[in-house]
């Protein structure tokens, strides 16, 4: 069981934010006793991490700097729509960091579908993911 306010190299986040963040083990140590663990975030890119299993405790094993900081904050959401031709197509649409439909107005989308990389089109709307990754 990992205690949420024991010390990872520092603390790890609180609750409220571990909630939105991505983990996924990537490995095992020879024995089983550690797992290496791939962290990230909307804004906080991939970052590793070994737990110890007998304990739960952690530590950071990199430090990577979000590659573009001006981007954080950065809102995305999912489009869903259908085309004249029937075909069911979703995308994500990116606004900037604090933006507000009624404060800033509309903002210009660069859009690009591309149906005919898909065996049916009942595919090409598919939705996949996780919620909490981080944006590359």
């Amino acid at each position: 069981k990992v205690d949420p306010v024991q010390e990872v190299g520092g603390e790890l986040p609180p609750v409220a934010k571990r909630a939105a963040i991505f983990e996924s083990p990537t490995g095992v140590s020879p024995g089983g006793k550690w797992l290496l663990i791939k962290r990230e975030s909307n804004d906080g890119p991939p970052n590793f991490f070994a737990r110890r299993l007998a304990d739960g405790r952690e530590w950071q094993l990199s430090d990577i700097a979000h590659p573009q900081p001006s981007l954080i904050g950065t809102q995305s959401e999912l489009v869903q729509y259908r085309r004249d031709d029937g075909v069911a197509l979703s995308g994500e649409l990116y606004l900037p960091a604090g933006y507000e439909p009624k404060r800033d107005g509309p903002r210009p989308c660069f859009l690009w579908a591309y149906p005919r990389e898909f065996k049916a089109k009942q595919a090409a709307g598919q939705v996949q993911g996780a919620e909490h990754r981080f944006t590359r």
